[in-house]
């Protein structure tokens, strides 16, 4: 499960806001790449997930695909 700030689940469909500048959007993808985890909103920009807070979640009937996988454990919140 992908988290925001407060422990909130990031879904694809969420409306999000990123906390150092206030931008607003609507998640469209979430990509994993290793032990990376980005957060794609609808102005095509990626986010760390724990630099991001859910102001609301829609269920837009889209899963997340079968074989990614994320390994949580070795996952740092700091952000690069």
């Amino acid at each position: 499960m992908i988290q925001d700030i407060n422990g909130n689940e990031i879904t694809i469909g969420s409306y999000v806001r990123y906390i150092n500048t206030g931008t607003k959007g609507q998640v469209v993808n979430i990509r994993i790449d290793g032990d990376d985890v980005w957060v794609v909103l609808d102005n095509d920009l990626m986010y760390r997930p724990n630099l991001l807070e859910v102001l609301y979640s829609v269920n837009i009937g889209i899963q997340p695909r079968k074989n990614t996988r994320l390994n949580l454990k070795s996952f740092s919140p700091t952000c690069s």
